[in-house]
């Protein structure tokens, strides 16, 4: 009875271990870094019209909405199966949370593309939008010794641009593959480049590093001719699907390795540091199968998304995970869905609230408009604000001021593609170019002594000094009476202390 009993209680005790085990998902193991939770499968491959060869890998989520014009939805992730034919494909999306679309043309991209090549397949599409060029970027493969660029302006519709790298432009390292690649706008201070590509990069003693391309444009790379990234005895021998992961203030590339799971190094602001960290996300083996490759990120609100690709390599499929970032927005986080719940309209002119944004127009130069955050009370000692804008019209001054007794902090924003982000109404001290007709990041870092620092983008573009602050206390967003405004804007965050990007 006593011996029946015992296998009864430790059936139960196993059972209890797999039932805790299979619904609590791996999570970060590094301290310091995002802990990411499983959210669940975005795509699987047997239930998609386009599957020819029954898996599917390296997600890639833009969100449409900053830069196409009515989106089949807010979000556009794109994948594609590996083996032959591969095929760039596409799903779409309201929420990062799904439920996804499959696009009824997939693919969007094949692997025969007349006059420009045919290929065995064609797969790991990355895409992003290039400020110079005014349209996307897709970046993806096709053999596996060659990188290639096709542009779009509606992500969905491309023009083939080139071949931008493939193995023999590695001279130094005797490469059979350059893949994977994917772009990102960072200047490396040495360097003076505007973007950045990280890429796969195998050698004829099939070690898989990770390997680097510079360039000014996004159409014309430079290829360099040492590793980035070399795999040390934890990851094994096979590096893949490099991600750019700027993270309090440091600079670090996150990346699949042989072990299953993604792992980080920190690469220094000029790309010239391997420090080997260890596991940033810790594959789950039953819901991941022991295998969590090619990371994107893309952040919410505070919310930071993981889509990635899970289980065996030429049998995954998508999934996601995410985490709440521990940021200090201690003051306000507004997501501006619904601005009238904390603002007010002050002065005249025209409001639009839109699904994911808010219009603040001022047509007159003998009034001001502005819209003003509510039941505020200015920070003292040091605090960071952060705006995500645009600016929709010519000739338009827009405002972004912290104001208390003790200082005034000012960004003005001008309009166009080369547009400028500067500390004055006019011949501003300080000032910075971008084509502010696209949404970006502006996060202005307050020290104590109220000298400030503002990053677009994540990254510093100029420091400067607040001037005594007049008047009442106000955060304000829009038009002064001698200027006019034409912004829009879709998050503000106010928090005590120092928030690095």
């Amino acid at each position: 009875m006593l011996k029946k009993w015992l296998q009864v209680w430790v059936c139960f005790v196993l059972l209890f271990a797999v039932i805790t085990f299979t619904t609590n998902s791996k999570t970060s193991a590094l301290t310091g870094f995002p802990t990411f939770n499983y959210a669940g499968s975005v795509l699987n491959p047997a239930n998609l019209t386009y599957n020819p060869t029954g898996e599917i890998i390296f997600p890639a989520v833009i969100k449409a909405s900053d830069h196409i014009a009515n989106p089949l939805g807010t979000y556009y992730l794109y994948y594609a199966p590996h083996d032959a034919p591969g095929g760039l494909s596409l799903a779409y999306s309201n929420s990062l949370d799904g439920p996804w679309t499959e696009y009824s043309g997939n693919p969007i991209i094949s692997n025969n593309w007349s006059p420009n090549y045919s290929v065995s397949h064609v797969s790991s599409p990355y895409m992003m939008w290039n400020s110079i060029a005014n349209k996307y970027y897709m970046y993806f493969h096709g053999e596996n010794t060659t990188t290639r660029i096709a542009s779009s302006t509606d992500g969905i519709h491309f023009t083939y641009e080139k071949a931008a790298l493939n193995t023999s432009n590695f001279t130094s390292m005797s490469l059979t593959e350059i893949s994977y690649a994917k772009v990102f706008e960072y200047t490396i201070p040495s360097k003076n480049n505007k973007y950045i590509m990280l890429m796969m990069c195998n050698n004829t003693n099939n070690i898989r590093n990770i390997c680097m391309a510079l360039s000014n444009d996004g159409l014309n790379w430079t290829a360099q001719q040492t590793p980035l990234i070399t795999p040390n005895s934890e990851e094994g021998t096979n590096l893949s699907g490099p991600t750019f992961f700027p993270w309090n203030g440091k600079y670090y590339v996150a990346y699949h390795a042989t072990s299953g799971n993604v792992h980080i190094t920190e690469v220094g602001p000029n790309f010239n540091l391997q420090n080997h960290l260890g596991v940033m996300y810790d594959s789950d083996a039953t819901i991941d199968q022991g295998r969590a490759a090619s990371p994107n990120f893309i952040t919410e609100g505070n919310t930071m998304y993981m889509f990635y690709e899970q289980g065996p390599r030429l049998g995954g499929q998508i999934a996601y995970a995410k985490t709440v970032l521990n940021t200090q927005w201690n003051i306000f986080s507004d997501s501006m869905s619904n601005y009238a719940a904390g603002w007010t309209n002050s002065g005249t002119g025209t409001i639009t609230q839109y699904n994911n944004d808010v219009n603040i127009v001022d047509t007159s130069t003998t009034t001001y408009h502005y819209i003003t955050k509510n039941n505020m009370t200015p920070p003292t000692g040091a605090f960071t604000f952060e705006v995500r804008a645009k600016v929709n019209a010519a000739n338009t001054l827009n405002e972004i001021t912290m104001r208390s007794g003790n200082y005034k902090i000012s960004l003005y924003l001008t309009h166009g593609t080369a547009g400028t982000a500067q500390n004055n109404t006019s011949n501003p001290s300080k000032s910075y170019t971008l084509d502010t007709t696209t949404y970006h990041n502006y996060r202005v870092v307050v020290q104590s002594n109220y000298t400030y620092d503002l990053y677009v983008d994540g990254i510093l573009r100029w420091s400067g000094a607040a001037s005594l602050g007049t008047g009442s206390n106000v955060f304000k967003i829009g038009g002064d009476t001698a200027t006019t405004a034409n912004i829009s804007v879709d998050q503000v965050y106010l928090g005590n202390g120092i928030i690095l990007p």
